[in-house]
């Protein structure tokens, strides 16, 4: 119908058939078949099992489909390693690697053959790694570095495990932890660590296999003690002596002279001790050694031992009689070396008089007590 001023209007029956139509449409499409929720991808190890699954609504058959890489095509009964190809959900069986890299997706219907198809998913299918060299009980002295090492055969992944006795928790890196996902792992060590126990789990994609556990031993280092003594001396004389304000029993300690072993071992008693008198120039520090653990530590402090030379020998000139009430004669040194203290004696006694070596004759002037 059209009306004057041009415009189309339609009678209320017509739009009432138009409406029905619409809510006809409406109901027709919400019964068609429709995958709501789509299969995952998955990947497992050779020998095992994957499922997918599928949601659908207004479903009343499944076919599920494999794409071998050429096409796609039903899974029948014929397929032996496979079951549920015809329900929600489908299972693989004991998968081979000739399965990597298959997809698979699943068509639903009605009874009226309405269909929808799902998104596809990838299986993976790979083989476990081959671990050929397990971790070894490890040894060390405290603070030194704890290693742990694993081989593997397809390893492509690696995770370190810690068990402290509150079972095994993967390893992350910290001051105390380096190569948590590599095949070595190094740890820097403290006594509290002794009886820990470290694994690793070894993965290719996703296939993992754990190695066995390798235990952990610190030994306590020697006890540190303070060195004391040393000094100089002159040359003629027996040395200085160099003291240890301490010691342990089961521990021996060298004496070592400018980093190197003196070959003077002493063995400790429990009380302080005395390397003796030690003549030899240098830097002396005093290293502990524990026979039985290997563990050694040095001393935290040194001393050091100084040879000084004895002045040399110059002739002391002068002297001879006087007339008494005279002013007595000159006494001098023939010769002096720079900053050397030269005193002067009579009979065996100080005389009080002090003077410095200039590096020439040194006079110490008029003396008029017979001597």
């Amino acid at each position: 119908m059209v009306s004057i001023d041009g415009t189309f209007s339609l009678p209320s029956f017509n739009k009432l058939w138009i409406s029905l139509y619409f809510v006809f449409c409406s109901l027709f499409a919400i019964s068609q078949p429709a995958v709501v929720t789509h299969p995952n991808d998955t990947s497992i190890c050779t020998e095992s099992s994957a499922s997918f699954r599928i949601v659908a609504v207004n479903t009343s058959g499944y076919q599920w489909q494999e794409n071998d890489g050429v096409g796609w095509y039903d899974l029948t009964i014929d397929f032996t390693y496979v079951e549920g190809q015809f329900t929600p959900e489908l299972s693989i069986n004991d998968a081979n690697l000739g399965l990597d890299n298959y997809s698979y997706r699943c068509v639903v219907n009605d009874p009226d053959n309405a269909r929808d198809t799902s998104n596809s998913a990838l299986l993976r299918v790979s083989e476990p790694p081959i671990i050929t060299q397990n971790p070894f009980d490890e040894e060390v002295c405290k603070s030194d570095i704890g290693i742990f090492s694993v081989q593997a055969l397809n390893g492509t992944n690696y995770q370190w495990q810690e068990f402290s006795g509150f079972g095994w928790i993967d390893i992350t890196e910290n001051a105390f932890y380096t190569g948590s996902q590599t095949p070595d792992l190094e740890i820097y060590t403290t006594t509290g660590m002794t009886g820990f126990r470290y694994r690793c789990i070894v993965t290719h994609i996703s296939c993992p296999d754990t190695s066995n556990y390798g235990t952990l031993v610190v030994n306590q280092t020697p006890i540190i003690y303070s060195i004391s003594g040393g000094g100089e001396y002159c040359t003629g004389g027996q040395g200085k002596e160099i003291l240890m304000d301490g010691s342990e029993i089961g521990i021996s300690y060298d004496l070592i002279l400018d980093g190197e072993s003196t070959g003077y071992v002493i063995d400790g008693t429990g009380n302080a001790l005395s390397f003796g008198l030690v003549s030899s120039e240098g830097n002396y520090t005093v290293k502990a050694y524990n026979q039985v653990t290997g563990c050694s530590v040095n001393m935290s402090s040194n001393v050091s031992i100084i040879k000084n030379p004895l002045p040399e020998l110059f002739s002391l000139e002068g002297g001879g009689s006087f007339c008494e009430g005279s002013e007595g004669e000159s006494i001098f040194l023939f010769d002096s070396q720079n900053n050397i203290n030269y005193e002067l004696f009579r009979n065996g006694l100080s005389t009080g008089i002090n003077l410095i070596g200039t590096g020439f004759s040194i006079s110490f002037g008029q003396h008029n007590q017979a001597g």
